[in-house]
């Protein structure tokens, strides 16, 4: 059985999904998932049974028979600079645990046996880019999308489209966040619609954010723009899934817009992505963009 913590927004818990997946896939065990992380907590919600997959949710007796359940819902309100070795010490313990050690690619969680029990965000396509046809059908969206929505699917469709995406809520009014990802200046939008508007034709440029008012009112370029503020927080699927529908793509430091751009299948794609993800430099982030992608 293979266990896996949900936790974060909708692109982490994503990245979590497919690492798990792949190891349930070629184990041929099941998958399940555990919410816990979202039991006490508001800022996030889950958002994975938007999708076209088997929803599988962990019990307690579940977990317990890999790891402690009650220790690990202690893990959240620990301090983050404890948090390392208060896993190392869970991870003496109990065999099953399988923590992220670092930031960047582990080869060695690719091997994890039949019975794990995943912590950890797991950035990155080479933890199941070998099962990378079955993950993009599993990320199709179960729903019809709403009568707004297909007209912007349908204008993105028969456009010359690029996403450009935006990510500023909890980056900008969050102290934390802030200093740890960082937020991107206006320069790095301008120099990759540069680089794609010498590139392609007719562009016209579609703009999400989880703030779309403030980017309607502050950010302005001499191109077609259309700024989609049709879904609410609550309704992120429905921009990861016109996002991905987009031809070409100027993603942000995060996760949401890089599946965006991952599960869109146009094979001519251009996706332009910023080559300094967070701010804090000892994080070594070069595992999570695909080689393809250009870094700007």
């Amino acid at each position: 059985m293979i266990i896996v913590n949900i936790s974060g927004g909708l692109g982490n818990q994503m990245f979590q999904y497919a690492a798990a997946r792949r190891l349930s896939y070629i184990h041929h065990t099941p998958l399940k998932l555990d919410l816990h992380q979202f039991n006490n907590q508001t800022e996030r919600k889950f958002g994975l049974d938007k999708f076209q997959i088997k929803l599988d949710f962990a019990t307690k007796e579940d977990v317990n028979f890999l790891v402690n359940s009650s220790l690990l819902q202690i893990l959240p309100v620990i301090p983050s600079r404890f948090q390392p070795l208060y896993i190392k010490l869970l991870k003496l313990k109990y065999k099953f645990l399988v923590n992220e050690k670092h930031f960047h690619f582990d080869e060695s969680i690719l091997n994890t046996s039949k019975d794990a029990y995943l912590l950890g965000y797991f950035q990155s396509e080479k933890y199941f880019f070998d099962i990378k046809n079955i993950i993009r059908k599993e990320f199709i969206c179960r729903f019809t999308p709403s009568e707004e929505n297909k007209m912007i699917l349908n204008k993105i469709k028969r456009t010359t489209s690029v996403s450009i995406h935006f990510r500023l809520t909890d980056r900008i009014y969050e102290k934390g966040k802030n200093e740890f990802h960082g937020v991107l200046d206006f320069s790095y939008y301008h120099k990759a619609i540069s680089i794609l508007s010498a590139r392609i034709k007719k562009a016209v440029f579609f703009v999400f954010s989880d703030d779309p008012n403030w980017v309607k009112n502050h950010f302005k370029i001499n191109h077609k723009l259309e700024y989609i503020d049709t879904n609410s927080s609550d309704q992120d699927y429905e921009d990861l899934r016109l996002i991905s529908n987009c031809k070409y793509h100027i993603i942000a430091n995060s996760t949401f817009s890089w599946w965006g751009a991952w599960l869109s299948e146009n094979k001519d794609k251009i996706v332009i992505v910023p080559k300094k993800w967070f701010r804090n430099s000892s994080l070594n982030s070069q595992d999570l963009i695909p080689d393809s992608w250009l870094r700007l």
